[in-house]
């Protein structure tokens, strides 16, 4: 008997990652933009800096620097390119979209013992970051501290009554010059490293503008 299959994928979290070349002089311009606007203390622990230090507001990528608007025009692209791909397995209507969606972004800092807890971004249809300074000990470990980690949105559900040992998270091994994006109901954080150094990046979130 003929058959022919055609496999598919149902409900899918689709990720980039985008691994831009010869990044080294860009990251170190944007290490001193980011040095400057970060200095927002980020509660986390019970201490006041333990999810270390934020740029102050939503619009990062709109500081007056040429390294910023090199890097607003880097994400805009990956950000294009992740839409067209990705959000019409997710949403309906994700074609018209293209006019409608404002970009926020924001810098960070995270140093030893400094970590992000797990989270979502609200609201938005996508969210992603840009790793401009990347820690030895981060490099370094085998283990996802300093890295990004992320989790299923029901993996404890799952997990329950899977035939086989279920993966709830997904450990992503961060490089300086890797832009990632994914959806943003996705729960992801960043567990705390140990040693020196800074681990210097620019997230961004994609969101519907009001009132369209």
């Amino acid at each position: 008997m003929k058959f022919n299959d055609q496999p598919n994928v149902a409900f899918p979290n689709t990720v980039l990652v985008r691994q831009f070349e010869a990044v080294g002089e860009l990251n170190y311009a944007l290490a001193k933009a980011i040095r400057a606007a970060a200095t927002k203390p980020v509660a986390a622990d019970d201490e006041p800096a333990g999810g270390g230090f934020r740029s102050d507001g939503v619009a990062f990528l709109e500081v007056d620097d040429q390294s910023v608007a090199q890097l607003k025009t880097m994400i805009g692209n990956a950000a294009s390119g992740y839409m067209a791909n990705a959000l019409p397995h997710m949403y309906d209507g994700a074609e018209r979209l293209r006019d409608r969606v404002e970009l926020e972004s924001w810098a960070r800092i995270l140093r030893a013992r400094q970590a992000l807890p797990t989270h979502t971004h609200d609201g938005a249809l996508l969210t992603g970051t840009y790793y401009v300074s990347v820690p030895k000990p981060i490099v370094d470990t085998e283990t996802p501290d300093g890295d990004l980690v992320l989790e299923h949105p029901a993996g404890e559900a799952i997990a329950a009554t899977a035939a086989l040992p279920f993966r709830t998270e997904m450990h992503i091994r961060v490089n300086e010059g890797m832009a990632f994006l994914h959806p943003a109901f996705l729960p992801h954080g960043v567990p705390a490293f140990e040693g020196g150094g800074e681990r210097l990046s620019v997230s961004f979130a994609v969101r519907l503008r009001v009132g369209a």
